[in-house]
């Protein structure tokens, strides 16, 4: 440090610590599992350096996944098979996508400088699609992930003050400041929304009332986040996860609890004034409205053009220029589609839609199918993971937050974990 070279200095003092970490946890694949989890939610306000995140937590924990034996479960052992969980070849189609996709991208010259970065995220997607799958050994186990994911939530939801040190124009504004980065709006809204839609479902089937009361505490978090971003897909989103719960509970009290607590929080001033802002930008002349219709025109565009290649992991924000997009390159080239299934057809062609599709599809329905245990009672681990994908499947239609290296290894995460319960139910 004294001789000038701090980033020297940072590594000698910090790799040993994290090798210390990674030799610890790599007795069993629930610490590794746990590891990734509860580190995942720092990317929700870019509190971890991008490049720890990628190589310390993401691949250093999918690489130690692959090759720490599975740890024995206590539970489900009656219906656990030996097979796999049911999506080995929308995986592969997915991986055969990203690879013919990026040759394109080289062969026309419009590989952007980040497209090897991208690449290499979705290898991690897929891996965490897989060993999520693979290494969970009972329905217990992924419950006690997920709550230990919604705690790291909730705990670094509290220091939203204290990390989004400085917001740009005002308090509904596109982007955050944190310490390793600039966090948009709508990435922080889908992290919220996603660990709220699972806290709400823990909420409700909670039968304990001193477990439930902790789990609304907890679930106050990310609810007061997402109206803080003012997220208008994230709202969408969360709005699809609770009608989901509501069907699948049928509860008529929670029909009426939930419309009243809206009717009272709509009614404070705080919370109404920042509603109505968001709802009255809403229109034919909203700038965000515009450009989403210009993107997702010009998206098709691209894809249909390309539509069995693709351009590119999220590579379309550098070749839309190539097809007369009419933004200045230095003012447009930050925008994807704004959409999820626009941006994976321009990206990875029809086949690598197909494939995200499908394995979105085989997620939803898997952890929808495991809803029941062996006792006859709702999973709250299943209609969890199933509102929360059915949450991110909506946004999607009005955003493309998965350039966030977060966001893609969280819905990594949760489809890999749909597939867990979907072997452990035997349901494959």
């Amino acid at each position: 440090m004294g001789r000038g070279h701090s980033q020297l200095a940072i590594a000698l003092l910090v790799v040993p610590i994290q090798l210390c970490l990674m030799l610890l946890i790599s007795g069993s694949s629930s610490n590794i599992m746990r590891y990734i989890v509860v580190l995942l939610p720092a990317s929700m306000f870019e509190l971890l350096p991008y490049v720890y995140m990628h190589l310390a937590v993401y691949a250093g924990g999918i690489i130690l996944l692959s090759v720490v034996a599975p740890t024995a479960g206590s539970d489900d052992t009656a219906r656990k098979p030996k097979t796999g969980t049911g999506n080995t070849v929308p995986l592969a189609l997915f991986a055969v996508a990203v690879v013919l996709a990026a040759a394109n991208a080289y062969l026309r010259g419009w590989a952007g400088a980040d497209l090897p970065r991208y690449c290499f995220s979705a290898g991690l997607f897929l891996g965490a699609v897989w060993l999520f799958g693979a290494r969970p050994e009972s329905s217990k186990e992924v419950r006690r992930l997920l709550d230990l994911m919604m705690i790291s939530y909730a705990v670094i939801g509290i220091a939203l003050p204290l990390v989004a040190y400085s917001i740009t124009a005002d308090m509904l504004s596109e982007i955050i400041l944190s310490p390793h980065g600039a966090v948009n709006r709508n990435v922080v809204g889908a992290h919220a929304s996603t660990a709220a839609s699972y806290l709400l479902v823990r909420a409700v089937l909670e039968r304990r009332w001193g477990a439930r009361v902790l789990r609304v505490l907890l679930l106050c978090v990310p609810l007061v986040v997402l109206v803080f971003t003012g997220s208008r897909g994230a709202w969408l989103g969360f709005g699809a996860s609770f009608l989901y719960l509501v069907f699948v509970v049928r509860s008529v009290w929670l029909f009426w609890l939930s419309l009243t607590f809206g009717s009272v929080l709509i009614t404070g001033d705080i919370v109404r004034a920042l509603v109505m802002t968001r709802v009255q930008a809403t229109g034919a002349v909203d700038p965000s409205l515009l450009g989403r219709l210009l993107l997702w025109r010009f998206g098709l565009v691209v894809g249909l053009n390309n539509w069995l290649t693709g351009v590119g992991f999220l590579n379309f924000r550098h070749v839309k220029h190539s097809y007369g997009f009419p933004w200045p390159r230095a003012v447009g080239l930050p925008y994807n589609t704004h959409n999820l299934y626009l941006e994976f057809f321009t990206s990875l062609g029809i086949v690598g839609l197909v494939a995200f599709v499908w394995l979105l599809m085989l997620g939803i329905v898997a952890a929808h199918k495991s809803r029941y245990g062996l006792s006859g009672r709702l999973r709250p681990e299943s209609i969890g993971i199933a509102a929360m994908l059915i949450g991110v499947a909506v946004h999607g239609m009005l955003d493309a937050v998965i350039w966030q290296h977060g966001m893609l290894m969280l819905l990594g995460v949760l489809l890999g974990l749909a597939g867990a319960l979907r072997r452990l139910n035997g349901r494959v």
